[in-house]
């Protein structure tokens, strides 16, 4: 395993076996810094800076305000977690506001009054048209 420094003085040739006594230098980076962490997007946490991401984290983001806006278009409606400012459990109620987000079909257009109560006579013509007729087909080569 790589050191974070270098060997103060290196052998020619590699160590035969490990060495009894631990290396000056740890192995390992020490845990980062409130300051330093960096904020990323998960699907059960929101934008977090809990843990250390994992491999397939490719974006991250400088402050949770960064990926509440990339992630949720902006910060109300941003579900987080900063780990340097915990705050209680969220509740089990969903906040009042109306989503910014976009809906897969548009709205329809609201008429100015509301529509009448619907008829009981069907419509004078059939708003589908009648199945043509075997001797009405056309052939076509």
């Amino acid at each position: 395993e790589p050191t974070l420094e270098p060997t103060p003085t290196p052998t020619a040739e590699p160590t035969p076996a490990p060495t009894n006594e631990p290396t000056p230098f740890p192995t390992t980076p020490v845990p980062t810094s409130c300051e330093g962490r960096k904020f990323y997007f998960t699907v059960f946490d929101g934008c977090t800076n809990k843990d250390v991401p994992d491999s397939n984290v490719v974006v991250v983001y400088d402050t949770v305000e960064d990926c509440c806006v990339q992630r949720f278009n902006n910060v109300q409606s941003c579900i987080s977690y900063d780990i340097c400012a915990p705050t209680a459990e969220p509740t089990d109620d969903p906040t009042p506001a109306p989503t910014t987000e976009p809906t897969l079909e548009p709205t329809p257009t609201p008429t100015a009054e509301p529509t009448p109560a619907p008829t009981n006579e069907p419509t004078p013509f059939p708003t589908t048209p009648v199945p043509t007729s075997c001797e009405g087909r056309k052939f076509y080569f």
